[in-house]
This record gives structure tokens, C-alpha cells and sequence, in this order.
């Protein structure tokens, strides 16, 4: 097996390295036009036309001088660009972007705005956009395009992480194209070669001390083009401590005027308008100072009156807000009171059944009830991003930990039983299993213990998403603590116990020498097992390129590696167990323990893959949410409650994250 999998190569292993990161390049660009494609029509970014929104210089300091951007010699403009000149960044149109992106010669952009401003549809725009020049290129000249690709600043520790080996990182969670060891070879190949563009978001919502390093980390060791999405009082924030990216130029959306704001609700409504439409459009023409117009001046309330208003839908309610209404003239106040209403109405809107579809499988409440306690929990996690692996840190441990003890030594209490009935009576055997049982159990449930603590509490992983990272010497650290992790679970108490089980059985058979040998072989086998596993899952390579990784398939790629672990587990401890079983205890005797032990080694397995399924059991006890979470969850996507990010989900928006997690009641603690 590791002679094969050693010399198994792709099928363009003899083509030049530099056409083989070209068809690289192509087939991750056509991957990401798929997925920003589909990602754009389910924020309606396509379809109507997007909102013409505006840009200018920022009105804060965040970046240096404009004429160190323009000025720079780092980048050529990319072909069929020309270079940006200082005049171009006074303002412009969203459009303009791409222009800005692809001639600016440091290579080198910020994109501020408020909240709701639009920063992240224009990065979906400017990936498209991008997309579509690579493709609209000459063969020759494509090659030195690079695939723009977006990620938030999820688990980025610019402390300790190079940007280089995060961005590696990102690639092979995100597209399986990457998976593998051969896959992070070709992702470092095509970032070191400059085949690979950045748009960094997220980056304001990470801990305010670790915004300047970020900058600074970036300004030291970005060797490709980078875009960086803020907000302006955060990056402003950042500049004021020394955190400056530097040789970019910035660029801050402006609101959107009533007039745009006014055209922009007639195409999303039928021909002739409907009264209530009527009578909210004139106002807005007609009164674009009022609160209920100012309401309306960013992308964010634009789509929410779009997607929570439909057909049939009163939207003369919002009228009420005209004049102040019952709530009094409260200016600014007031315009933040119609942005909350405006988010008080998604979920429900998502969830209303209209003529001709069917039901939705979730009731209203059920939905409510459980967006609202996930967005409190994030919120008290200081997270934008809805990581399925991590789900399991918002319930407590101890029921885990005594399911998988319980379950674990009951396994290993039969083998102890089986093996020592081979060779004393059977009341005897039963005493040794019930002990065994005990110990394994208490051992087991231990481990799981401090490896929760560890891993969750801590912010550790355990061997996630092997089956598509690997651990390269470009991130050291977290490849020796998935070694670790994965020796101490569950390698750690399953040695433990064998030792004890097999130490008992073969000293009974031939003495505490022949006991302490059969132990040292049982706790090399383990370590090797463990070593094994990650070596094997870190060499997969897989043939699904033709797509992004989902939080759903990243979900049961989780799981699909959990399988394959296990089962190498039990087939390597069936081989090396039954051959000690048959020479000390014979053919038949060794043949059954054995089996015994496979049996138990396959049931440890579909114990791991039932604790992550266990975890939305608790919530569901706890929190009312459905039973089938990860299924739940993809439904909100589909409904707009949701967007995706490579293998994550986050809130549609970061205020109705917020929203909902003000209206939640405060879930239980894990601790």
C-alpha cells in the first residue's frame, strides 16, 4: 500500500510545471465562476441589475499617500488593463473596480464603508468581474492573470501563521482540487508563482490588538496582489495604532442617493406600481431627507425591503414611519428603527409558504427559536462564521464524555471476556471483563475529557479536515499538534486498555515477561496506527474538482475521513492482535480474538461518528433546534438566511446576526 500510494502520480506529471499551474489556474477559475456565479444570483446581484453604488477617497486616513500606490513598480498592469493613474482614485463607480484592482501598481486595495454599504457584494462583483477579463484574454497572455479568490480572516493568527502558508490552508479547505499532499504543493507552487490574487474580508472583525500585526504582515509578506474589505472606523482605528498596509490605495462607498435609491425599487416591483409601492417611492423622491428615505440609503436595506416585501405583501406598514408615526421624530433613531424592523421580517419571510410552493419543512418558530440562540452564541464566540466542526463546543462535554466511556469500555470489556475465557474459567473471565470494562471506561471517558478542554476550549482542532489539508513545512505547528492530537485520541486510552486487557490474557497464558512484551508491541502498534492514519488521509488525492467545498460536503468529507480512520484502525489492530493472538494462544483461540477485536475496533469507529451527530441531540434538548442540523442549516441558505463561504456559513448580514441575537434568550452554558 505505501509502495503505491508513494508512486502514484497524476496523469500531467510530466508536463512542465509551468503549463501544469496554467491548467491549474483554468480549472480553479472555472470552480470559482460556478460558485461566485451561483453565490451572486442568490443575493440578487445579478439579477436585477446591482445597485449602482459609488466610491470616492476615504474620508479617514487608511492608507499612505496615493502616489506611493499609483507609483509603485511591484505589479505591471494585467493585460488589457491600463495603469491607474492618481487621478482615477477620486472616485468612481463599482464597476470601476477591476480597473483599479488589475492597474494599480503596488498591487494593493482597500475597500471601506459603513455597515451595509455593500463591501461584500462588490467583492463578489469584483470576482466575477475578474473572472470574466481572465477568460476574455488571449491564451498567451492568460497565464499571467491570476484567480482571484475570497476568504474571510477565519482562524488566521497573523502571530504565528504566515499569509502564505494561511492562504494554502484556505485553498485546500475551500476546493478539492487542492486536497492532499500533491494539492498543497500545487497550492504553495501557485501562490509562490503568483497565479494566485487575494480579497482578505473579515479582517475588522477579528481582535482589535491583532488588526495592526495583520497589516503589518501583510505589508512584509504579500507577494501577490491582495484587496483588504473594512469597515473605515475599524481600519481607521488600525492606522491610528501603526497598522497601515502599505503601498495600498483606499477607496470608501458612499450612500446611496434617494433619486438611485427611488429607481432602483421601481425594477425590483411590477409594472404599474402597486399604491403602497407608489406612495413609498414618492416619498423617498420627494423627501430625501425624511428618516424612512435616509433608511434607504445603503445596499442592505435596499435588498431587505426587496426580499421581505413580496408580492401581496403590505409594505404601506412602512409608511407608518413617514412622519415618525408612533415612534416619534427621532432623526437617526428612527432611520435605525426601520433597519430593525426591516430585519425582524427575514425569517418570517423566508418562511412564509407562497401559491404554488410547497411547504416549508421547518416551522416559523422552530427557525426563530433556533437562528436566534446560534446567532447568540456566535456573538458570544466574537465570530462572523458558522463552522459545523465547531458546533459541538456549544454543548457541555459530560454527556459525551460518558457516552463514549460507557460505550468504550462495554466494547472492551467483551474483549477482555472473550480473551481470558480462552484460557481461565468462565467466571473468572467475566471478573476480568467487568474490571476492564470499568477501568477502560473511566480511562476513556478522561481522555475525552481533557481532549474537549484541549481542543475546544483552547481553540484546538483534532485532526480536522485531514482529508483535505496537509501539514507542510510551511505550518509545522499545526501539523505536530495533529500528531498529538490524534496519538492521545483516541490512540492514548486504547492502548491504555489493551495493554491492560492483553497484558492480563497473555500473562495468564505464558507470564508477566511474555505480558510486559505482548504491551511494548501493543503500545508501538498504537502509535504506529495513529501515524498511519494521518500519513494515509494527508497522501489522498481526490478526483472531485469540479467544485467549491460546501459546508455540507466539507461536512461529510469530516465524517467520510472519521470512516476511513477508523476502519484502517481495525483492519492494522486485527493484523498485528491476531498474530500475537495466534502465537501465543493458537489458530482457533487467536483467530477469535481476533475477531472479537475487530468487531470492537469497528464499533470505537461508529462511536466517533455518532458523538458528532450527538452534539445536535444536546442542542436539540437544549436549545429546541432541529434534530437535523446540518440539513436545517442548508435549508436557511437556500432561503437567503445564510450565505456560504467556502465551507462556511455565515449570517446574510451581520446586523440580522446580530438582530436575532439580541431578540434570543441566553443559551445554556457549555462548561
Amino acid at each position: 500500500m505505501a509502495w503505491s500510494l508513494r508512486h502514484k502520480v497524476s496523469a500531467d506529471a510530466t508536463v512542465d510545471e509551468a503549463a501544469k499551474l496554467a491548467i491549474l489556474a483554468d480549472r480553479l477559475a472555472e470552480v470559482m465562476k460556478d460558485q461566485w456565479t451561483q453565490e451572486a444570483n442568490r443575493r440578487g446581484l445579478l439579477t436585477p441589475e446591482p445597485i449602482p453604488v459609488m466610491w470616492r477617497r476615504p474620508s479617514l486616513p487608511l492608507a499612505g499617500p496615493t502616489t506611493a500606490a499609483v507609483g509603485s513598480q511591484r505589479f505591471s498592469p494585467l493585460p488589457g488593463l491600463q495603469p491607474i493613474a492618481e487621478t482615477q482614485l477620486m472616485t468612481g463607480h463599482i464597476s470601476d473596480l477591476h480597473a483599479v484592482y488589475g492597474g494599480l501598481g503596488s498591487g494593493r486595495l482597500i475597500i471601506a464603508g459603513e455597515a451595509g454599504s455593500g463591501k461584500s457584494g462588490a467583492a463578489v462583483l469584483l470576482v466575477l468581474e475578474a473572472l470574466a477579463h481572465r477568460r476574455q484574454v488571449t491564451d498567451d497572455e492568460r497565464p499571467e492573470v491570476p484567480v482571484l479568490v475570497l476568504f474571510t480572516a477565519h482562524e488566521w493568527d497573523p502571530v504565528n501563521q504566515p499569509i502564505q502558508g494561511w492562504l494554502m490552508l484556505q485553498l485546500q479547505q475551500a476546493y478539492p482540487l487542492f486536497a492532499g499532499q500533491q494539492g498543497a504543493l500545487n497550492a504553495k507552487a501557485m501562490i509562490t508563482a503568483g497565479k494566485i490574487s487575494l480579497i482578505l474580508d473579515g479582517l475588522d472583525e477579528t481582535d482589535e490588538a491583532l488588526r495592526p500585526i495583520a497589516l503589518e504582515a501583510l505589508s512584509r509578506e504579500a507577494a501577490f496582489r491582495v484587496v483588504v474589505l473594512t469597515r473605515t472606523a475599524e481600519m481607521a482605528s488600525s492606522v491610528s495604532r501603526r497598522g497601515v498596509l502599505e503601498g495600498a490605495a483606499a477607496v470608501e462607498l458612499q450612500s446611496v442617493d434617494a433619486a438611485t435609491a427611488a429607481d432602483y425599487l421601481i425594477r425590483v416591483q411590477v409594472n404599474p406600481l402597486p399604491d403602497g409601492w407608489r406612495q413609498l417611492i414618492d416619498h423617498v423622491r420627494k423627501m430625501p431627507e425624511s428618516p424612512l428615505a435616509r433608511a434607504f440609503n445603503n445596499p442592505l436595506t435596499l435588498t431587505l425591503v426587496r426580499d421581505t416585501y413580496r408580492m401581496g405583501d403590505d409594505i404601506g406598514e412602512l409608511l407608518k414611519f413617514r412622519d415618525g408615526g408612533q415612534l416619534g421624530d427621532c432623526g437617526s433613531w428612527l432611520t435605525e428603527s426601520i433597519v430593525d424592523h426591516l430585519l425582524t421580517r427575514v425569517v418570517s419571510a423566508a418562511y412564509k409558504r407562497r401559491p404554488g410552493e410547497r411547504r416549508p419543512a421547518y416551522k416559523l418558530r422552530t427557525a426563530q427559536r433556533a437562528f436566534e440562540n446560534i446567532a447568540l452564541r456566535m456573538n458570544k464566540d466574537r465570530t462572523r462564521d458558522l463552522d459545523l466542526e465547531l458546533i459541538p463546543r456549544w454543548t457541555p462535554a459530560v454527556p459525551r464524555c460518558i457516552m463514549w466511556g460507557i460505550i468504550g469500555g462495554l466494547d472492551l470489556g467483551v474483549l477482555a471476556t472473550v480473551s481470558a475465557r480462552l484460557i481461565a474459567g468462565i467466571r473468572t473471565a467475566v471478573n476480568i471483563g467487568i474490571a476492564v470494562g470499568i477501568v477502560s471506561a473511566v480511562l476513556l471517558s478522561v481522555n475525552y475529557w481533557m481532549v474537549f478542554i484541549r481542543t475546544f476550549e483552547r481553540g484546538h482542532m483534532i485532526g480536522r479536515r485531514l482529508g483535505r489539508a496537509t501539514f507542510s513545512v510551511i505550518d509545522r505547528s499545526y501539523w505536530r499538534q495533529s500528531i498529538v492530537s490524534s496519538l492521545i485520541f483516541p490512540g492514548l486510552p486504547i492502548v491504555i486498555t489493551s495493554w491492560i486487557v492483553f497484558g492480563i490474557v497473555f500473562g495468564l497464558a505464558g507470564g508477566l515477561l511474555r505480558a510486559f512484551i505482548v504491551g511494548l508491541a501493543v503500545v508501538g502498534q498504537g502509535i504506529i496506527s495513529q501515524l498511519l492514519i494521518i500519513w494515509f488521509n494527508t497522501r489522498q488525492t481526490t478526483t472531485d474538482d469540479g467544485g467549491s467545498l460546501t459546508p455540507l460536503t466539507s461536512w461529510h468529507s469530516e465524517r467520510k475521513y472519521d470512516l476511513t480512520s477508523g476502519l484502517l484502525f481495525a483492519l492494522e489492530s486485527v493484523i498485528v492482535f491476531g498474530t500475537l493472538a495466534v502465537v501465543i494462544l493458537g489458530w482457533s483461540n487467536g483467530a477469535e480474538v481476533a475477531i472479537v477485536m475487530g468487531v470492537v475496533a469497528v464499533s470505537t469507529t461508529g462511536l466517533r461518528l455518532a458523538l458528532s451527530s450527538f452534539a445536535f441531540f444536546q442542542l436539540a434538548i437544549r436549545w429546541h433546534t432541529p434534530l437535523r442540523l446540518i440539513r436545517f442549516l442548508d435549508d436557511a441558505r437556500k432561503r437567503g438566511i445564510l450565505r456560504r463561504i467556502g465551507p462556511l456559513y455565515q449570517f446574510r448580514h451581520a446586523r440580522l446576526q446580530d438582530r436575532l441575537a439580541l431578540r434570543g434568550p441566553s443559551p445554556p452554558s457549555s462548561q
